[in-house]
């Protein structure tokens, strides 16, 4: 079966497609293992907006902080984010809502309501 699929691939897409499409997909996974995660292992704390700043590529994201055991972490999340909580958070110094991972402060974003309270 495997040498099915080698000989497929080199056959009909070519190694350097199938190279291609084969880090896509671990690109894709690794990324939804992240969220799933982040969603089952979820804590939510309170956090600190920094303010709306724009990126290296142009685009404006809402950067925040929060701590966890006296340590500090960061995060961003795009603009957008500010329509869902109509734009409530977005002033510098505003208290926001983070969900990040228990084990992993590190995967966070942001949440317009705390599903705990």
């Amino acid at each position: 079966m495997n040498q099915k699929l080698i000989f497929w691939v080199k056959d009909k897409i070519g190694w350097q497609n199938g190279l291609l499409i084969t880090i896509f997909l671990i690109v894709i996974l690794y990324s939804v293992n992240k969220k799933k995660n982040l969603i089952n292992n979820a804590v939510y704390t309170n956090g600190i907006s920094d303010g709306l700043q724009k990126g290296a590529r142009g685009h404006i994201y809402l950067h925040y902080h929060f701590l966890v055991d006296n340590v500090e972490y960061k995060g961003d999340v795009p603009e957008t984010f500010c329509e869902k909580c109509k734009n409530n958070c977005c002033d510098s110094g505003t208290l926001i809502i983070v969900r990040y991972e228990y084990e992993n402060p590190k995967n966070n974003d942001l949440v317009v309501s705390n599903p705990n309270k």
